[in-house]
């Protein structure tokens, strides 16, 4: 991709529990003059964070590993509707260190609109989210989303992120 593109009329939100990452990918988002970029650095706080019109967002851009709330579980309450703000066929890219199959394979089911393994070129990014825009999901019920086995984060150091959240009270 020899241009960025331009991203001027689309608003993101980037959530990932590293600081570095965050800052990453807004100064990759940046380059294509995204026209806004908000950043949470966990799958609830990425919930909370769109509570009216001016923070909804076009694309929601996660990280899978992180603590409380990590990203299949942000894109399972999506697809379930668990916050009324945010639509249920929201495009959403899961941008990860892992390429488990576990994890695609949910991320598949979840309906997950773009999937990117770190570390991430800029023009792989780019690319993906001009996938994602074009690319139109047919939402299931509720309930099979609700049945969708989700895989345990793992930490870098082997030992299990466990993450339990019941029933979606975390708003």
């Amino acid at each position: 991709m020899e241009k960025a593109p331009d991203f001027s009329s689309k608003r993101f939100l980037v959530v990932d529990d590293e600081a570095f990452m965050l800052g990453m990918i807004e100064r990759m988002l940046k380059q294509c003059n995204a026209g806004y970029i908000a950043k949470a650095s966990d799958g609830g706080k990425a919930l909370r964070s769109v509570k009216d019109n001016f923070t909804q967002v076009d694309c929601i851009i996660a990280d899978f590993n992180m603590k409380p709330v990590n990203g299949l579980q942000l894109l399972q309450g999506i697809r379930l509707g668990v916050n009324a703000r945010i639509p249920r066929e929201q495009p959403f890219i899961m941008l990860t260190g892992h390429a488990d199959t576990d994890v695609v394979k949910a991320a598949m089911a979840l309906d997950v609109h773009g999937y990117v393994v770190k570390p991430v070129a800029p023009e792989k990014l780019y690319q993906t989210i001009e996938k994602v825009f074009r690319r139109q999901i047919e939402l299931k019920d509720p309930e099979f989303y609700r049945g969708i086995k989700l895989p345990v984060a793992q930490s870098p150091f082997g030992d299990e992120n466990i993450t339990k959240v019941g029933a979606w009270t975390i708003l």
